[in-house]
């Protein structure tokens, strides 16, 4: 079903240029959520990119009400990713809070703001004394698990009217770690920031999000889904912070989660400018060509087509396939692959919360791993950038002829 919280949108969410060029349909996907009742009713919306004609920003044609996604609307007041919940993921994070204090010089009463916090596991792992640790939140269950940190959370999305009614110093660092690609308005976001953002030489601003170049270049389509509103490039997400008087000074590149891009951000002529802005350009002009996006939908399929039949032949060799975690993401790879409860027999978790339940509208039950290994002839590995995490994990399963399928960048059978 579709409701009303859902609209298509006019014109491009940064230039205001009417008309998006159509770049992909994916179809109508059930948004991830996890209910008790197999039967019970699964929202579905319309998944569709398109490519603004001025700016060139990629992005959704359609829009969700956020209020729907982060508010609990649809889910009951839970939101079910934690930051926590991986190993791989916390190391992650735990390095990133490292380089912030070694790059903002922080001092005590410093204040870190974290826009998306979660359940505030990256501001926890800041090892600089005294410092005022302040999270953006929405997700009503996560404010809770956030504030166990000692953080003062805002249960808002961002805005920066709480802060600076509460909160009379500017803050010195201000991370949006796998979030901004979420955001409806990024003009208003950067402005936000920005009247935040200390004026000191030293304060910063750091965003980390999946990227349009990992999906070209690693055919990352899991990425695609509807909290994810913009697929930025290093190019478009320069012109986005032009207005609020700042700049990338420099540029990381990780592969974590199919990949991702950070930026060191300062206000305009804070910081020299590394060489490492003008080569990330220079490799993302090289990968994001007309040519490439305009193929990207042929190749989602080709791989989806294959990932399928690997699953399809496993099963009709007497074999069971389960997913290896329940999934935003995975979600994306299941619907565009085909797959459902015919032919998945379960998805293995260790979020408890999870367990015991079913993923809406493709009917799969959600089991825990121990529960799923003495089953399972097979995993379909959704989170598969944390491939070497899960073939240590799953070290005995593969020895005992259990086989792990990693669906992406090109559909990897271990085992």
């Amino acid at each position: 079903m579709v409701t009303e919280a859902v609209r298509t949108i006019q014109t491009c969410r940064v230039c205001g240029v009417k008309g998006l060029a159509f770049l992909i349909d994916m179809g109508m996907h059930y948004l991830t959520n996890y209910v008790s009742d197999p039967d019970a009713p699964a929202m579905k919306a319309p998944l569709r990119l398109g490519r603004c004609k001025g700016c060139g920003l990629v992005q959704l044609i359609d829009y969700i009400d956020p209020e729907l996604l982060y508010k609990g609307t649809l889910t009951a007041g839970y939101y079910w990713y934690r930051s926590s919940m991986n190993r791989t993921m916390r190391e992650h994070l735990s390095a990133l809070a490292g380089e912030i204090e070694k790059r903002a010089s922080l001092s005590p009463l410093d204040v870190v703001v974290d826009i998306g916090c979660n359940d505030g596991y990256m501001l926890s792992q800041f090892k600089t004394i005294g410092i005022v640790k302040v999270g953006y939140e929405p997700g009503p269950n996560l404010v809770v698990e956030a504030q166990k940190h000692g953080i003062i959370v805002f249960p808002w999305l961002f805005d920066a009217a709480p802060y600076r009614k509460l909160l009379h110093k500017s803050a010195r660092v201000i991370s949006a770690i796998a979030m901004f690609y979420d955001v409806n308005n990024p003009l208003v976001f950067c402005n936000h920031l920005s009247a935040i953002l200390s004026d000191t030489p030293e304060a910063l601003a750091v965003i980390e999000m999946n990227d349009l170049y990992s999906i070209v270049k690693n055919n990352a389509f899991d990425i695609i889904g509807h909290e994810h509103v913009c697929y930025y490039s290093l190019a478009t997400l320069q012109r986005v912070l032009q207005g609020s008087n700042l700049e990338v000074y420099d540029v990381e590149r990780f592969s974590i989660n199919g990949g991702v891009l950070r930026v060191w951000i300062v206000r305009k002529g804070r910081k020299e400018i590394q060489p490492s802005v003008e080569r990330y350009l220079h490799i993302e002009r090289e990968v994001i060509t007309d040519e490439n996006l305009n193929t990207l939908s042929r190749r989602i399929v080709t791989v989806g087509t294959r990932i399928y039949g690997i699953v399809r032949e496993e099963v009709e060799k007497g074999g069971r396939v389960y997913i290896y975690g329940a999934s935003t993401r995975g979600n994306t790879i299941l619907q565009v692959c085909g797959l459902g409860s015919q032919l998945i027999k379960g998805a293995a978790e260790i979020h408890p919360d999870k367990i015991g339940k079913y993923i809406a509208g493709l009917n799969i039950p959600i089991v825990t791993e121990e529960e799923a290994r003495k089953d399972a002839t097979a995993f379909l590995v959704m989170p598969y950038s944390y491939k070497a995490e899960f073939l240590e994990r799953e070290r005995d399963f593969i020895a005992k002829g259990g086989k792990l399928i990693f669906p992406l960048p090109d559909c990897e059978v271990v085992g």
